[in-house]
């Protein structure tokens, strides 16, 4: 994903490797947004040193405390608690 470039009307272009060319989508992110992120992936290489020798570079932007991917079933199940906590219905 590429955070540095911003296109010729402000927008920041965000390009990860996809399955067609008709999968590509334009997000729309504030300045803060994209300071958040580049914050949180110095905070990654920080942590890569931590999960080496197996650390496994995927560009993700979120991954386990050991370096590895996030499954969509943790993901939902964390929400489901958060919301369940909150009392949002």
């Amino acid at each position: 994903m590429d955070i540095e470039a911003k296109d010729d009307n402000g927008k920041w272009n965000l390009s990860p490797q996809l399955k067609t060319s008709t999968s590509y989508r334009t997000l729309d992110i504030d300045d803060d947004t994209i300071e958040l992120l580049k914050n949180h992936k110095k905070q990654q290489e920080k942590g890569k040193m931590k999960c080496s020798p197996d650390y496994e570079e995927n560009n993700l932007v979120c991954c386990t405390s050991t370096c590895g991917v996030i499954r969509p079933t943790y993901l939902r199940t964390v929400f489901n608690r958060t919301i369940e906590k909150s009392g949002v219905k």
